[in-house]
């Protein structure tokens, strides 16, 4: 079928459209048409016509990765080629702290070996020193992958991830600095750290298992043993009281945060629902009063 405009645009050439084919069975439809200006005997044009259209659309293409990796920063999730350095909107530094920082050193040691267990995927990358002495010490942090058992002395097993001389203050818990190599942990798998000093460490001990645990919703920390000469001799068993630092996907902190938040509103509204309570029935008798707070203190637990 044509159909032709006479002295197209004031022209006196016509124009001619006419359709090849109109093809309605595939998705999506297609239509194949020629266009002839003036003569048509005229040379045809330089570009050939477009291919038809496939039987299906195309499929949308998805977002483009960095060219180092398969990571798009923004997506909450930290992965293996992420860091807080180049991606902190994925990647979450936390200070772990055992027992929420509240355990006090009270015996000393040059080195303390100990487990950690990831909840989560995460990754080590700092930790604190509470130096038995002032100066400048050589600490030395090795890492094992699974449990230090069976390797406490050999030291071939283990690799250095830290070397360096650092400026410490007795009794002062001080950041030793970033490991030179991060130590990175899946969920489910164990890590063991051993941390020396030439100028000794501060620890804790006392009468808990060796495999006494302290955690937080991502790590679990637990007593290790505490040596006088690196890999050489056990002198008793030692808690790491001091921050291990590492990172982890946002997008896991979040749910946390979300959680905390939802249970520390819920608390203070039964705070103040037990408060107004309190108040409405201030002319009661005192026994009165002290059952209505034994009630509301059984409540909240």
């Amino acid at each position: 079928e044509s159909h032709t405009i006479s002295k197209w645009r004031g022209t006196k050439l016509d124009l001619i459209i006419t359709v090849l084919e109109i093809n309605i069975d595939v998705v999506p439809g297609y239509a194949r048409i020629k266009i002839v200006y003036g003569d048509e005997r005229a040379p045809p044009p330089m570009n050939p016509p477009t291919a038809k259209p496939t039987v299906r659309p195309p499929t949308p293409s998805k977002p483009t990765a960095p060219s180092g990796g398969g990571s798009v920063c923004g997506d909450g999730i930290c992965d293996l080629n992420e860091s807080p350095e180049d991606c902190a909107e994925d990647c979450i530094i936390v200070d772990f702290k055992p027992n929420n920082g509240k355990s006090k050193s009270n015996a000393k040691t040059s080195g303390l070996m100990f487990s950690l267990d990831a909840k989560k995927p995460l990754t080590l990358t700092s930790l604190d020193v509470e130096s038995k002495k002032d100066g400048d010490s050589q600490v030395t942090v090795y890492a094992l992958k699974g449990d230090y058992e069976g390797n406490e002395f050999n030291e071939g097993a283990w690799e250095r991830v830290f070397d360096h001389s650092v400026s410490l203050e007795k009794g002062v818990a001080t950041n030793i600095g970033k490991f030179d190599k991060d130590v990175a942990i899946q969920a489910g798998e164990r890590v063991s750290l051993f941390v020396f000093s030439k100028n000794g460490l501060l620890m804790s001990t006392d009468s808990e298992s060796l495999r006494t645990a302290h955690e937080d919703e991502s790590l679990v920390m637990y007593n290790g043993l505490a040596f006088k000469k690196a890999f050489e001799k056990v002198e008793q068993n030692g808690k790491w009281n001091n921050s291990v630092k590492y990172y982890t996907s946002s997008k896991h902190m979040k749910v946390e945060v979300m959680r905390t938040s939802s249970t520390e509103e819920e608390e203070e509204e039964e705070e103040e629902a037990a408060s107004v309570e309190k108040k409405t029935r201030s002319s009661r008798s005192s026994d009165d009063v002290v059952v209505t707070a034994v009630k509301h203190h059984h409540h909240t637990k």
